[in-house]
């Protein structure tokens, strides 16, 4: 998946509405968070995709409803967010754990709530929310948000959602896709030398680092990561210990990525223990998979020690280890 989850589902990153002139892409801003939750990295996070969306709509400006993302959606992507009834009940009917919305109200109705942290006036507005648990609350993504990056979302009680929308239009829902989703791809034990260091806390290249790292730093890939629809070839390591990703390459256009291998793979081990995590014994000797498992970590670790060996004894042409 190329997004953060919350207890398994995914939450799509902040698309923001904000420029100069009139705020007018509320519904198609949250159409993409909408697209990104379901279908985690398939499109960019940013207001041209959104106009993008617009535009497939034939809706040159000004206001736009529900139809008009449905049938922006169904033209750009080939799919689209369910139509559901205005109001407050068909729409908690449709959110069930793991469904988020495009949910239309009017920030006035529900003042001193996250619904109106940043639009109080009387005006129709759109905003993504996800239920993430059982419980009465949702994932709130205000596309009327700061830009600066210090704004991902926040909680919104069940009540505070029934104020919102009790006097706004149709909505859409989704479902939003499982942090299992992401497919492991192939095992690839690896080591990735920084060109611009920078590791992700998901495989989707809109989320801001966690970490960027001196040119030259070394990092050894877990396996290669399969992102549907992604424009960058993905690996995972694991940084403080917890996952972290890198892009490896550039699909799209071939230009430099942000880490180039050091030193190439042992495809032996590499088949190995991907055959070990498909539970297939090993063809030669009909080995268990933990017996493989054994003997492939052993010839990994054999081969790591001989790496970090050469790294320590040339430092300059490799450089240092985090």
């Amino acid at each position: 998946m190329t997004s953060p989850a919350i207890n398994g589902w995914a939450l799509p990153p902040f698309v923001c509405e904000k420029e100069p002139g009139t705020d007018d892409d509320c519904v198609f801003c949250t159409g993409v968070a909408e697209k990104l939750a379901h279908d985690p990295g398939s499109v960019p996070a940013t207001l041209a995709e959104a106009e993008a969306i617009r535009a497939a709509a034939g809706i040159p400006a000004g206001p736009a409803g529900s139809d008009d993302l449905i049938r922006g959606c169904n033209a750009r992507y080939g799919w689209a967010p369910t139509l559901v009834a205005p109001g407050f009940t068909a729409l908690w009917a449709a959110l069930q754990p793991g469904v988020c919305a495009g949910a239309s109200g009017d920030p006035a109705d529900a003042p001193g709530t996250p619904f109106a942290r940043f639009v109080t006036e009387r005006i129709g507005h759109r905003v993504f929310v996800g239920r993430y648990d059982t419980t009465d609350r949702v994932w709130l993504i205000d596309p009327e948000g700061p830009a600066d990056g210090t704004y991902h979302g926040q909680w919104a009680t069940k009540a505070d959602l029934a104020l919102f929308v009790k006097n706004g239009n149709s909505h859409t829902v989704t479902t939003m896709a499982r942090e299992d989703d992401m497919k492991i791809g192939k095992i690839v034990g690896t080591d990735y030398k920084a060109i611009n260091g920078i590791l992700r806390a998901a495989p989707d290249t809109t989320l801001p680092a966690i970490v960027k790292l001196a040119a030259g730093a070394i990092v050894r890939s877990i396996a290669q990561v399969g992102v549907p629809g992604s424009l960058y070839a993905w690996c995972m390591t694991e940084y403080n210990g917890a996952p972290a990703y890198l892009v490896a390459k550039k699909i799209a256009d071939g230009s430099t990525p942000d880490w180039a291998p050091v030193v190439p793979l042992d495809p032996a081990v590499d088949a190995g223990l991907s055959d070990y995590i498909a539970r297939k014994p090993a063809p030669s000797t009909g080995a268990t998979p933990e017996q493989v498992a054994a003997a492939v970590l052993a010839a990994r670790q054999k081969q790591y020690d001989a790496d970090l060996a050469a790294a320590n004894a040339d430092p300059v042409s490799i450089g240092p280890r985090p």
